[in-house]
């Protein structure tokens, strides 16, 4: 065992990182293992044993769905395995150590979520009602942040419309940059939400309406383009993001407004009892 002034440093380090991954709805970090007077090959082998105490690989818990593009994280993460080992043990163990560790970790998944045997269960008679709430604004945390992001790159209309293109293609674009905007500031009061909001959700009811007028537009313009153009946007999809073709920006960007609108109803749905 280290010194007390080492255990009081790792004490201060530990309460740091408990505030870093402190996730809803489970249990804080347990506390990291003392690493001081260890090989690496046995600093390693402490450190992936706490690691899997903590984190998991999503394929074991977390919500999969192909049509949305992959993982719910609806327990938190997801997090980097460097991000995590670096951010616990960078003070403890050494660079090879660490980098040695972090490399088989990437091998099993880059990201991982908290472990499944940290997770609280609710009290008793109220776990439909916090299940329900945390997940669904879990989720619009998640389709807001994707928005947010995705919004800041948008596509310039493709060269040559208006001179030789077909007629149904003479409207570039669904979304103007007022709508663009508008849906901007729609995420922003969404990101802001907390679990139970003071005002009994009516700032995201109110932001639901507008951000269906949206993606009604769009919901219309995609309709126009026809199915080859749906079936080319799918498989635009499987490339990067930032290499995406208009098309398939539009019709990722119409999925996460529909699943923004669900996430949004089914919260406030969940929490309307709370308040009546």
């Amino acid at each position: 065992m280290g010194d007390g002034h080492a255990q009081d440093a790792m004490k201060a380090h530990y309460e740091r990182v408990r505030e870093v991954y402190d996730e809803a709805q489970h249990d804080p970090l347990s506390f990291p293992p003392d690493l001081d007077g260890l090989s690496d090959d046995d600093a390693i082998e402490e450190m992936r044993e706490w690691f899997f105490e903590n984190f998991e690989n999503p394929v074991e818990s977390t919500p999969f769905e192909s049509a949305e593009g992959g993982y719910i994280y609806i327990w938190g993460g997801p997090y980097g395995t460097r991000d995590v080992v670096e951010t616990v043990f960078s003070d403890f163990a050494s660079e090879n150590a660490i980098a040695e560790l972090v490399e088989k970790l990437d091998r099993e998944s880059p990201d991982w979520v908290p472990s499944s045997s940290r997770r609280q269960s609710p009290e008793e008679g109220d776990e439909e009602e916090i299940l329900g709430a945390e997940e669904f604004h879990a989720q619009m945390l998640k389709r807001t942040s994707a928005i947010e992001q995705a919004l800041s790159k948008v596509p310039e209309p493709p060269v040559g419309i208006g001179h030789n293109m077909p007629p149904e293609l003479l409207e570039p674009v669904p979304l103007d940059e007022n709508d663009v905007e508008e849906i901007k500031g729609v995420v922003s009061i969404l990101k802001a939400q907390p679990l139970n909001p003071s005002d009994q959700g009516k700032s995201a009811l109110e932001a639901l309406t507008k951000l269906e007028t949206k993606r009604e537009k769009l919901a219309a313009w995609l309709l126009k383009q026809g199915e080859v153009f749906t079936t080319e946007a799918v498989k635009e999809a499987g490339k990067e993001f930032g290499k995406w073709a208009p098309r398939a920006f539009w019709f990722w960007l119409m999925i996460q407004l529909t699943g923004l609108s669900q996430a949004i109803g089914g919260w406030l749905d969940a929490i309307k009892e709370s308040f009546f």
